[in-house]
């Protein structure tokens, strides 16, 4: 077998283990071993663009609505040059793209060679990262090319997504047995698995983990409001002036959170929303599934809006200028009452789920050196808060 032939095999059949499904490939000769892979693996989609340019931006209009890598492959020279204006969008519009450009090998290079041209960090600071393996021999094992492939893909997305260079010199004949007829020993395992899989840290707290925990307690409350339990338990206490509402606002008064001093230091948005990310689920979690537990009780979808939603801005407000107990005292009897009830048996139910809770994700923040998220994993977040009713 051919060296070239079996980089370009093992380099394909890892990225559709990585679920790449567009392979955009603008034909010519140096960039052979990478075409034929594409067009002998069952996995791989191959869209044929003669014009590099235009597909440089049938991979980002893929890549844009996907949020998975598309990749480019193209012969050397001038070829790859073509791609350079969807690379800055990439790059700057952080949609995860890899770029395979085939070269002409060492010994080609500054000798006037046909469509030999300097293609080291051909892209410059526009992509996410840069690499040449060399040409295909035993010198550069297929381990080492496999994590090549996984790390590459792993910089499309992290840790900000964009594009990523990979340049290959490919030598001549590209698929005669070469390597005087020794037989290539290394063979791809069969598991479908890709060689190193690299973890994406995650920004994004379990919603639906909440809503399963405190849905009995929304459809209870809504029971219990439907079949007047509520306002009868609100009237006894009214009758009796209103000791439990008082007593439990008093306590209310005397929390840890209450008596903290607010600082004085300017805090910035996105520092606000990284240091607060489970306040943030639990409001999101919380507003979905008082909208889904009262319209599925025959509350109209206006009504449940209103009650589950437009006042959210007032009450965190209200908390933020204020904290609880002024927020407590603002509001209506009724919401206090209800929000005393409700509190009483939410805390309990949610303490199992915060012994897993660190201080990352409320207080301290991910202390992350950048603010990349996996982009496909974003994409579909939000496109499920996109369709929720709610919205």
């Amino acid at each position: 077998m051919n060296w070239n032939k079996c980089w370009g095999e093992w380099i394909i059949e890892e990225l559709v283990r990585h679920d790449t499904e567009c392979f955009c490939i603008s034909p010519g000769s140096r960039s052979t071993p990478l075409t034929s892979a594409v067009a002998a693996n069952p996995r791989a989609n191959a869209v044929i663009c003669y014009d590099e340019r235009a597909a440089a931006y049938y991979a980002l209009g893929h890549a844009r609505a996907t949020g998975l890598p598309a990749v480019l492959i193209c012969t050397s020279g001038t070829a790859a040059a073509n791609y350079l204006p969807a690379v800055i969008e990439a790059s700057v519009e952080q949609i995860p793209l890899l770029l395979m450009t085939a070269d002409r090998p060492p010994e080609l290079q500054d000798t006037g060679a046909n469509q030999a041209v300097n293609q080291t960090h051909l892209f410059g600071t526009h992509v996410r990262w840069y690499f040449d393996p060399g040409c295909p021999g035993s010198e550069f094992s297929a381990e080492a090319l496999l994590t090549t492939i996984d790390h590459a893909i792993f910089k499309t997305h992290f840790p900000l997504s964009g594009p990523v260079h990979l340049n290959f010199p490919f030598r001549e004949p590209f698929f005669d047995i070469d390597d005087h007829g020794k037989q290539i020993q290394y063979k791809m395992a069969s598991d479908k698995k890709t060689y190193v899989h690299n973890s994406i840290p995650r920004k994004i707290l379990p919603v639906e983990e909440l809503k399963e925990l405190m849905e009995p307690l929304f459809q209870k409350h809504m029971d219990d409001i439907i079949t007047g339990i509520f306002s009868s338990g609100m009237m006894d206490d009214w009758k009796d002036n209103d000791n439990k509402l008082l007593t439990w606002r008093a306590a209310t008064s005397e929390t840890s959170f209450e008596k903290s001093t607010a600082g004085e230091m300017p805090i910035g948005e996105q520092e606000y929303y990284d240091n607060g990310i489970l306040m943030v689920a639990m409001i999101k979690a919380g507003v979905e599934l008082a909208f889904e537990t009262m319209t599925s009780s025959g509350v109209i979808a206006e009504s449940a809006y209103y009650e589950s939603l437009h006042e959210v801005p007032l009450i965190a407000n209200l908390i933020g200028r204020k904290k609880l107990y002024e927020m407590n005292e603002v509001i209506s009897d009724t919401a206090e009452y209800g929000c005393y009830l409700f509190s009483h048996e939410c805390v309990p139910l949610l303490e199992g789920f915060m012994k897993k809770i660190d201080t990352d994700v409320i207080g301290k923040g991910l202390q992350l050196d950048e603010l990349g998220v996996d982009k496909a994993e974003l994409i579909a977040v939000n496109d499920a808060i996109r369709s929720h009713p709610i919205e």
